[in-house]
């Protein structure tokens, strides 16, 4: 008997009889969009997406998360960003407000990480995501390029 097996969440039936698709290898290349506008319109934007969230009923996928009795309370996902923050509202701890606040501050932060990540990587294929109309034709061309490598 495995014990992390009876911490993992269990699957609906119809997702436990679906085999995987066939994964292409890609070669080491990073693709990600960059942000060249100021880390001002960043964090708007940021903001303006997790209130998005809200407005569609992100508490409520939360609320009922957690109250997921086959989740125990430390569980990763519990724990991921906006999840942490919707915990911690849901539980009384912190007000809506505060709420918001964290769940945009910690969002922001997963994004500069995740930039300083990518910008080490030299084979990362950067996109200017500033307003370009085209950003879309560009970004499909260069992964059906990967792909037929």
């Amino acid at each position: 008997h495995d014990p992390q097996e009876s911490q993992r969440a269990p699957q609906p039936a119809e997702e436990q009889t679906l085999r995987p698709p066939r994964v292409r290898v890609i070669p080491r290349t990073s693709t990600f969009h960059e942000e060249t506008a100021s880390s001002c319109r960043l964090h708007d934007r940021i903001a303006a997406r997790f209130r998005q969230m809200l407005a569609a009923g992100f508490l409520d996928e939360a609320r009922g998360l957690f109250a997921r009795t086959d989740l125990p309370a430390g569980h990763p996902v519990l724990r991921t960003v906006g999840y942490r923050q919707a915990g911690l509202y849901l539980s009384g701890e912190i007000n809506y407000d505060a709420m918001v606040e964290r769940a945009v501050i910690a969002t922001r932060q997963l994004a500069k990480r995740q930039m300083t990540w990518l910008r080490a990587d030299p084979d990362a294929r950067r996109f200017d995501c500033s307003g370009d109309p085209d950003l879309a034709t560009a970004v499909t061309r260069h992964l059906f390029a990967m792909l037929a490598v």
